[in-house]
């Protein structure tokens, strides 16, 4: 159970970090859009942009509540 708890921890973080850098090309992006004046592109790119960051702190907090649950196991 300990080893299959942690291989979920290994690939959850591996997902968190890749959607994460997926937040900062959005943000790079909004930047551009924003400076050029793409108002459309703009709207689209913030709206991805909060639903990855939603999405990453369900992770995060999934996340924690296994490490919780593993260090309970370990206790």
């Amino acid at each position: 159970m300990e080893d299959k708890l942690q291989e979920i921890l290994n690939d959850s973080e591996e997902t968190i970090e890749r959607y994460e850098h997926q937040v900062k090309d959005l943000e790079n992006k909004i930047s551009f859009y924003s400076q050029h004046k793409l108002e459309e592109e703009l709207r689209i790119t913030r709206i991805k942009h909060d639903c990855l960051n939603m999405a990453i702190y369900r992770w995060r907090k999934q996340q924690t509540a296994l490490i919780d649950l593993l260090n309970a196991w370990n206790s």
